[in-house]
């Protein structure tokens, strides 16, 4: 019963597959790539954001002895990429990591982790991207 309940759905999923393409391709190209830069925060608070990771790697009992910042902006499009060694344990980085994808418009785009040379602890590579959207040029300060 399942099985013949399944093939049904996925019948009428596969007949619908051509009118739902149809209607992106007609949809104005505009209207399509705009919506995702509306969810991302503005350049101010990506800003914070980036502050707010090493707020909460704090809290989270992880050392950070140096961060590298880089910001780029590409259109409408920025972002913050900040690469963070940190040590602490284990949880403290799983945590850490769980905490911080509250941070609106994060990615985590490169983590490495291996055992601390000495102790018990783990030394953590985070490669993190904060995206917002740019200011467009009229709107930035002289």
């Amino acid at each position: 019963m399942q099985e013949a309940t399944l093939r049904e759905a996925l019948s009428v999923q596969a007949s619908e597959q051509p009118r739902i393409q149809a209607a992106q391709a007609s949809a104005p190209h505009s209207a399509s790539h705009s919506a995702p830069h509306g969810a991302l925060p503005p350049a101010a608070r990506a800003d914070a954001a980036v502050q707010r990771l090493f707020v909460l790697a704090a809290e989270n009992g992880l050392t950070i002895a140096q961060a590298d910042y880089r910001r780029q902006e590409t259109g409408r499009v920025g972002r913050w990429q900040v690469q963070m060694p940190a040590t602490g344990t284990y949880p403290q980085v799983r945590r850490f990591l769980r905490t911080a994808q509250a941070i609106p418009g994060l990615s985590l785009d490169e983590l490495g982790i291996h055992r601390a040379a000495t102790g018990a602890g783990v030394e953590a590579r985070l490669l993190f991207s904060v995206w917002f959207t740019a200011e467009a040029p009229a709107e930035r300060a002289p």
